[in-house]
C-alpha cells in the first residue's frame, strides 16, 4: 500500500498542515487520531447513501480508503512500539 500511496503522490491533511506518507511517522498519537477520524468521516460521509446495500456496484473511495489504511498502520506501529 505505500508503493501505490508514493506512485499517487498522496498526501494526508492534518492539523500538522498536509503531509507525504513518510512525514507521518513523526506525528504523535493523538496527531495521526485526529487524521484517523477525519478520513473515517469522509469515508462515511461517502457510504451516507440509505439505499446503497441495493446497488450491485459500491463505489470505494480509492484514494481516501488507502489513506485510511496507510494512517491505522502508522498508529497501530507507533503505539505497539511505544507498548
Amino acid at each position: 500500500m505505500y508503493k501505490h500511496a508514493s506512485k499517487l503522490g498522496l498526501r494526508f491533511q492534518t492539523n500538522r498542515g498536509i503531509l507525504s506518507v513518510e512525514q507521518l511517522w513523526h506525528l504523535n498519537q493523538t496527531d495521526l487520531s485526529n487524521a484517523i477520524k477525519a478520513v473515517k468521516k469522509v469515508l462515511k460521509k461517502n457510504d451516507d447513501d440509505e439505499l446503497s446495500f441495493l446497488e450491485d456496484t459500491k463505489v470505494v473511495d480509492v484514494e481516501n480508503q488507502l489513506r485510511f489504511d496507510i494512517l491505522k498502520d502508522v498508529y497501530l506501529t507507533k503505539k505497539k512500539e511505544s507498548e
